[in-house]
């Protein structure tokens, strides 16, 4: 990251704008309307001032200065939200930033992958943790609009469907939360005891931690594997054993590296060929 970037950073220039009140009723006022008429999501100043409740043209045009290119866009119909703007407005409506009561434990039907032991899940402090008593750990963040008005059940369903997303992300490359670059080598080395490998991002130094098995679930082929025999592989939390189990990992080359994942299902056999950035090179049954 360069100098620029890093000072930018440190001194919260680009949250600078959405320090006052009036220049988030105005984000708020433009995506009410966005959300009422997404055909026409423009306003105009006097109407904007108006539903914003401003009478000082002046002062409120400063305000607008501070929104416009970064998070407004100012049209000739009108101002309305940039992409930056609804991202904005998105992490507040999800209420990313605010905290909700903690949530369980409660026992899930699943028993741990790794060591059998019995698994339970609590919510508390916008992370879904899933663990058993060995600290064996499966957990996403969540923001608190994700777990309003759901049981702790349903809210696992939505961080199955999450960790699933971000898995893919970071499987290509792309970090799942501020999609900078992640780079893969994997080492020998991480595949001993728990077949899982690490890599993190270097622009936020976010860690992942992925499972091997997690960069073919998604491929076409496996998927198909997976329902020849009853099981939707694209529904099932990170945690369930069959996941685990029926998988064995093996290096097949060290030089480059290449790695065999082999999935066996009722006494059938599919084997994929990883390379070392954890590319599925070839797909066998």
């Amino acid at each position: 990251m360069n100098e620029g970037g890093d000072e930018q950073f440190i001194s919260g220039a680009a949250f600078e704008p959405l320090s006052d009140e009036t220049r988030l009723r105005i984000l708020h006022t433009l995506a009410k309307q966005y959300r009422e008429d997404p055909t026409n999501p423009t306003m105009g100043f006097g109407e904007l001032r108006k539903m914003v409740g401003r009478r000082d043209s002046g002062n409120f045009n400063y305000h607008l200065d501070k929104l416009r290119g970064r998070f407004l866009e100012d049209t000739d119909d009108g101002y309305r939200l940039s992409p930056a703007g609804h991202e904005v407005i998105s992490a507040v409506v999800a209420g990313t930033y605010d905290d909700h009561e903690p949530l369980g434990p409660i026992e899930l039907p699943e028993n741990c992958p790794l060591c059998g032991s019995i698994m339970t899940a609590r919510y508390e402090s916008g992370l879904l943790r899933v663990s058993c008593e060995h600290d064996h750990q499966f957990r996403n963040t969540l923001p608190r609009r994700a777990v309003e008005d759901r049981s702790l059940e349903e809210i696992i369903r939505v961080m199955t469907i999450k960790t699933q997303q971000d898995l893919e992300r970071v499987v290509e490359g792309i970090c799942p939360r501020c999609y900078g670059p992640v780079d893969w080598d994997v080492d020998m080395t991480e595949l001993v005891g728990v077949p899982e490998v690490t890599t993190q991002c270097s622009r936020c130094g976010t860690v992942a931690e992925v499972p091997v098995a997690a960069a073919i679930i998604n491929h076409p082929d496996v998927v198909a594997f997976y329902a020849d025999h009853g099981v939707d592989v694209r529904h099932r939390p990170l945690w369930a054993p069959l996941l685990w189990n029926a998988v064995t990992i093996d290096v097949a080359q060290e030089e480059p590296l290449e790695l065999s994942v082999s999935v066996q299902l009722e006494g059938e056999e599919l084997v994929a060929t990883l390379d070392n950035s954890l590319d599925v090179r070839s797909v066998k049954r």
